[in-house]
């Protein structure tokens, strides 16, 4: 049944595919630079799929890793990084502002599951005010060729 649950969603997208390459509105979209962005999503998805089967994980785990490697042959291991840091400081400083997690009970009862939405509210709050803050530095003299080699 898990088998033909997923051959049927993978029919599904490849009739809806076929709809959009032949249906003549949607046939004049179709230029070079689709098809190389669909070739790349494509190869990209066998490759996840390949790495989720070497590796005996699940297929968000190939993927994920598909996602952090392409960025790092494209721009390099430095800049990748460095979004990461900057995601990672902004979960921290965002984790500052958003509540802790709350227990929450069906029908007043005590403890039923806790309710967290840290993470989520927490990434674009500390992006927020790591932008605040940054924009809010710019005029002053802290952007100098001296500062910054003092902090490097």
């Amino acid at each position: 049944m898990f088998a033909l649950r997923h051959i049927a969603l993978a029919a599904g997208l490849l009739v809806l595919g076929a709809g959009f390459v032949l249906h003549p509105p949607w046939s004049s979209l179709i230029t070079p630079h689709l098809a190389f962005v669909s070739t790349i999503v494509a190869a990209c998805a066998v490759v996840g799929w390949l790495l989720s089967m070497l590796l005996r994980a699940r297929l968000a785990v190939g993927l994920t890793l598909v996602a952090l490697l392409l960025p790092m042959s494209f721009h390099g291991a430095g800049t990748v990084i460095g979004a990461l840091l900057l995601i990672l400081a902004s979960l921290g400083l965002g984790s500052l502002v958003v509540p802790a997690p709350r227990q929450v009970g069906a029908h007043g009862r005590a403890i039923a599951r806790e309710v967290s939405d840290a993470p989520w509210l927490a990434l674009p709050i500390g992006v927020g005010l790591l932008a605040g803050g940054a924009g809010w530095l710019l005029p002053m003299p802290v952007f100098t060729q001296p500062a910054i080699t003092g902090v490097l």
